[in-house]
């Protein structure tokens, strides 16, 4: 698969993102392969998002007064004609579904009344009736009318997921495409030079509220990686999380034997974590299968080999769906069960997908 295929410098995309990393990550990814820039729009929340989705319905009033402001600027400017009007509008997770859905409503509003009152207004692709599509990660607790797209994702067991506009996808949308991997190769294989191939990569997470991942747990994974490395002569790079057990570092030096590089996170660590490096040097990809975002970029890189270390007590039951249903795919493994190897897998970044679907949506 292609990840760079598809793109359009024509299309104007703007993503409202928001405090929560893992959100805006997924709309930078679907934005990347709907247009070759887009505009962010970053929001912050006041009390009233606590409450109901389905009270407060297409509008700004869970944002605080500078975010208002800025989307209210932003408005004003298309209906003026200071900047061209968006295309595609992405939203991610429950708190921006109203904000997505009023921005829509209110450019089809405004922008088809004002080209109404001229025969001479056009739009910027030289239509009268102007269409903006709106796209939504998540249940938007909201009404799917309001939204062109909606991503589900198949781990979710959504009553939903045969509805028109709807999109059920196995991995979350994110940000690697081919062209990404070239640039992080070329910005980390200085630095990685001393480390013989082949390489296995460890995208290390941890505990999450529910689940605990236990020191037994580490102890288990770093054995495996070090039979595995052993095996194949390979050397080990693995990079850490503020989720990371801190007894950790200890045991990967203790029980790995093979030429290994491990990068701590801690808050007062300034030097730059190497996660992306890692994805793109990498022949074989470790991932603990306590984070869906890291298992969704671990496939979606040209990594030979993808494998996810998890049992039921690091991954919540959402969780292992997601990876039986990776597995089914044959877009990675489990790494307890199998042995490193090649093998013909698909390189597979759910964000495309959304972005054709959307493209074709309404």
């Amino acid at each position: 698969m292609n990840h760079n295929s598809n793109i359009s410098a024509k299309n104007i995309v703007w993503v409202i993102t928001d405090a929560r990393p893992g959100n805006n990550s997924q709309v930078y990814g679907i934005a990347k392969f709907l247009g070759e820039s887009y505009k962010e729009i970053n929001i912050s929340y006041n009390k009233l998002v606590k409450l109901p989705n389905l009270f407060l319905g297409s509008s700004l009033k869970a944002i605080d007064r500078t975010s208002k402001k800025l989307i209210g600027e932003m408005l004003q400017d298309v209906i003026h004609k200071k900047t061209p009007a968006p295309n595609y509008v992405i939203s991610a997770g429950r708190r921006s579904a109203c904000v997505s859905s009023y921005m829509k409503k209110y450019l089809m509003e405004h922008l088809n009344e004002r080209d109404n009152d001229s025969d001479n207004d056009r739009d910027h692709d030289g239509e009268k009736n102007y269409r903006v599509k709106n796209c939504h990660i998540m249940h938007p607790n909201l009404s799917f009318k309001l939204f062109d797209l909606v991503v589900l994702f198949t781990h979710d067991n959504n009553p939903h997921s045969n509805d028109e506009n709807v999109i059920e996808v196995v991995s979350s949308p994110n940000i690697i495409t081919d062209d990404v991997m070239a640039e992080y190769k070329d910005l980390w294989q200085e630095k990685f030079k001393e480390y013989d191939k082949p390489i296995i990569g460890v995208l290390m997470g941890g505990s999450t509220k529910s689940q605990e991942f236990s020191l037994q747990d580490v102890i288990n994974l770093a054995n495996k990686l070090n039979q595995e490395a052993e095996r194949l002569k390979a050397s080990v790079l693995i990079t850490t999380s503020r989720r990371t057990p801190k007894e950790a570092i200890s045991i990967f030096n203790k029980h790995i034997s093979q030429p290994k590089y491990i990068y701590e996170w801690t808050p007062s660590n300034h030097e730059e974590n190497p996660y992306k490096g890692i994805l793109a040097l990498s022949d074989y990809l470790v991932v603990t299968g306590d984070s869906i975002s890291m298992c969704s970029e671990a496939c979606g890189t040209q990594a030979k080999g993808v494998y996810i270390y998890s049992s039921s007590n690091i991954s919540s039951q959402k969780h292992m769906r997601m990876h039986k249903n990776i597995f089914e795919k044959d877009l990675a493994r489990d790494f307890m069960d199998n042995q490193l190897e090649y093998w013909e897998r698909s390189m597979y970044n759910s964000s495309l997908e959304i972005a054709n679907k959307l493209r074709g949506a309404g």
